[in-house]
C-alpha cells in the first residue's frame, strides 16, 4: 500500500485574520449548555420537511461575470467563509471564454447573502485554489489535444486544529479524459479514498475521515494532534467495530453510510434526533437526485439513512443534482432551518444552487410548525410535504483522495 507521504500535495500560504472555526462546517450547532438540556427542540425522526424548500437561486459572482461551476462546499478559516468549486468555466468581463480551471475558491462577502460569492483575483481566468504541481501541469499540457488532464477536486471540507487560520484538506486527484476518470491517485489504487467525502472533528480528540470505494464507504481516524502525513498515525474501522492501525484487504473494513456519495457529517447535539447527535446530509452514488439524511449516536455508526425526496429542479431543465452540502452558518437548527446547496448539470458547465430547508421539529415530544409571523408553534393540524421521487440510475464513483495543507486566503 502506498504511504501517506505520497499523498502530501503542498502548502498554500497567504495572510489572514482569526475567527472561531472547528473543522470547517463542523462546529456544534448549539452551545454546550443547550446541548446538555433535553427540553429544547429536536428534529423529528424520521425526518420530513414542514414546507416546500425556499429556493434562493444560483450562487453567482458579485462582479456579474459568468462562471458555470460545480461542487460548492463551504469552509471557514479565520474570519472568512468560502465556497470551494470544482471545474470553473471562466469568462472575461466582456463575455469571452478564457478557459476551465479545475478547482477554485471564492469568498462569501456576507453570510446573510449565501448566493453571492467573490473571487479575490481579477484574472480573466481564475487561478487554481489547490495548485497543480509542475509534473501535473506538464501532463495536462502534453495531453491537451486528447482532452486528458489532472484535476484536484475537494469534496470533504477542511480540518482545523490549534491554529484556526490554517487547515488540512483531503481532496480527490484523478486523471480524466473528457468527463471520465482514467486513473486514480492517492493512498493506493485498491484502498478507499479516506477523507474524500467528509473530514470532521469527532469531539473525542480524533479526526474522522469518511471515504468511498466504488459503491461503498469506509472510515479512518487519527488523533487530532498527530502528523496527518504519516500513515502510522491512522486507524481503520474494522468489521468487528474496532479500530486498527492496518488491514489486509478492503473486505476487513466496516462499511459506513451505505451508498452515500457527497455531503457532510455534522454535530448537532442539541437539535438532532434524541440520542443521535451526528447528522449526515447528502446524496447517493446512484445519481438519483435524492436528498438523504442520516442520524447516528457515533461518527462510525450505525447510521439510520432516510430518503427525504427529490432535490428541486431549479433550472426547469435539470439533469443530475449532486454535491449537496449543508452550510451551518446559514441556518437555524433550533428552528429546523438548514441552508443547503447542490450542483446541477442542467446547464453547460453546471451551476451551484442554494435553498433553505425547513424540517418538522419536536418540543417535548410534540410537533412544531411556524405561524404566519415565523414563530415556532405546536402543531394542531397539518400535512407534511414530500418531494417527488425518481427511479435510480447506476453510478460508480471514480475519485481518489490526496491531502494538502492550506492557509486562509485573506480578505478584501
Amino acid at each position: 500500500m502506498t504511504g501517506f507521504g505520497d499523498m502530501l500535495k503542498g502548502k498554500v500560504t497567504t495572510s489572514l485574520r482569526n475567527r472561531h472555526s472547528s473543522s470547517g462546517d463542523q462546529k456544534p450547532l448549539s452551545s454546550p449548555a443547550t446541548a446538555a438540556s433535553n427540553s429544547g427542540t429536536r428534529m423529528k425522526w424520521p425526518p420530513r420537511l414542514s414546507q416546500p424548500p425556499t429556493i434562493l437561486g444560483e450562487i453567482k459572482d458579485i462582479s456579474g461575470r459568468n462562471f458555470p461551476r460545480d461542487i460548492g462546499r463551504s469552509i471557514q478559516l479565520g474570519t472568512n467563509t468560502y465556497y470551494i468549486f470544482g471545474d470553473t468555466f471562466c469568462f472575461s468581463a466582456a463575455g469571452e471564454f478564457t478557459g476551465v480551471t479545475n478547482n477554485t475558491i471564492a469568498l462569501i462577502p456576507s453570510l446573510a447573502h449565501p448566493t453571492q460569492s467573490q473571487y479575490l483575483q481579477p484574472d480573466d481566468k481564475i487561478p487554481e485554489f489547490i495548485p497543480s504541481t509542475l509534473e501535473e501541469q506538464k501532463f495536462t499540457k502534453d495531453h491537451e489535444q486528447e482532452n486528458r488532464r489532472i484535476v484536484n477536486w475537494c469534496f470533504g471540507g477542511v480540518v482545523t486544529r490549534e491554529n484556526e487560520n490554517e487547515g488540512w484538506l483531503y481532496y480527490d486527484k484523478i486523471e480524466t479524459e473528457g468527463g471520465m476518470g482514467k486513473k486514480e491517485f492517492g493512498m493506493g489504487e485498491e484502498e478507499p479514498r479516506f477523507g474524500s467525502i467528509s473530514a470532521f472533528d469527532g469531539r473525542d480528540n480524533f479526526i474522522y475521515l469518511l471515504g468511498g470505494k466504488q459503491l461503498a464507504n469506509f472510515m479512518a481516524r487519527l488523533p487530532i494532534s498527530a502528523d496527518f502525513t504519516s500513515r502510522s498515525n491512522y486507524q481503520f474501522l474494522l468489521k468487528n467495530n474496532t479500530w486498527a492501525p492496518s488491514y489486509s484487504s478492503i473486505d476487513d473494513l466496516q462499511p459506513v453510510l451505505g451508498d452515500q456519495a457527497q455531503g457532510a457529517i455534522l454535530y448537532a447535539p442539541a437539535h438532532g434526533p434524541e440520542g443521535k447527535p451526528w447528522i449526515w446530509m447528502g446524496v447517493d452514488k446512484w445519481m438519483s437526485n435524492k436528498l438523504h439524511i442520516a442520524a447516528s449516536e457515533n461518527p462510525q455508526g450505525p447510521w439510520d439513512i432516510q430518503d427525504v425526496g427529490e432535490i428541486p429542479d431549479t433550472l426547469g431543465k435539470s439533469g443530475h443534482r449532486y454535491c449537496l452540502y449543508p452550510h451551518t452558518w446559514g441556518g437555524d437548527a433550533g428552528k429546523g432551518e438548514w441552508l443547503v446547496s447542490w450542483s446541477d448539470d442542467g446547464q453547460m458547465g453546471g451551476c451551484v444552487c442554494a435553498a433553505k430547508l425547513s424540517f418538522v421539529m419536536l418540543f417535548r415530544g410534540s410537533e412544531l410548525v411556524k405561524d404566519e409571523s415565523g414563530r415556532v408553534m405546536p402543531l394542531c393540524h397539518g400535512s407534511h410535504f414530500e418531494l417527488t421521487k425518481l427511479p435510480l440510475t447506476p453510478f460508480d464513483t471514480i475519485f481518489k483522495v490526496a491531502i494538502t495543507r492550506i492557509n486562509q486566503l485573506g480578505s478584501l
